[in-house]
């Protein structure tokens, strides 16, 4: 015996299905039980079902579909149950507001901290870099008075061999003047001595008539 499935109720089945999977994400979302002391999740929708797990106050919830005063929960160790919707809020509880407040805190005191001893680090660096600047600039300074004091030196050094020079060329020119001046004198010694003789050569002539 053939079971003939029409299309109707192939497209109905489809809708049907495609609804709960709808409904299902549209409540899956995390709650939080609310600011009283035990809830317990149960296997029905009442008191007269078997309670599953006992939950906390600020427990988290996940919510997998909602039916009138009950929502259908799973709890973060994979519990499912029914709970009354009004011992669950959607509000994020105080005690988690502050416990991530707290952990904020601590955050940004650890940044606080790291961020102090990086500035620490810097300031130290900084300051080794500038010894080091000044260290070279007395350097740098140091060689640029030698060289200002080098070139001093040569230029004196060129002036005293420029004046040597000179006086070498003068200490050629007076030689050689003095010598010319003894020659002279010299000379004229000896022009005179010949003239004395010459004269005296005369007078002896002269005598003698």
């Amino acid at each position: 015996m053939k079971i003939r499935i029409g299309k109707n109720f192939i497209i109905h089945f489809t809708l049907f299905f495609l609804t709960i999977v709808m409904a299902t994400a549209i409540y899956a979302e995390t709650r939080y039980i609310s600011d009283i002391l035990y809830v317990s999740i149960r296997e029905g929708k009442g008191k007269e079902y078997r309670a599953i797990k006992t939950l906390t106050s600020d427990a988290p919830v996940e919510v997998l579909t909602e039916s009138g005063q009950y929502l259908k929960v799973k709890s973060t160790d994979g519990k499912i149950g029914w709970i009354l919707k009004k011992y669950v809020s959607s509000d994020q509880p105080e005690s988690i507001i502050i416990s991530q407040l707290k952990k904020e805190i601590e955050e940004l005191g650890e940044n606080t901290r790291k961020s102090r001893e990086e500035a620490s680090r810097a300031e130290a660096e900084l300051r080794q870099i500038s010894e080091k600047y000044n260290d070279l600039l007395k350097r740098y300074k140091k060689t640029e008075e030698l060289n200002h004091q080098f070139e001093n030196i040569q230029a004196k050094n060129t002036g005293l061999s420029t004046k040597l020079e000179h006086l070498r060329k003068e200490n050629v020119t007076l030689r050689d003047t003095e010598m010319f001046r003894w020659f002279l004198i010299g000379g004229g010694v000896l022009f005179a001595g010949f003239i004395i003789g010459k004269l005296s050569g005369l007078s002896r002539k002269k005598g003698y008539y």
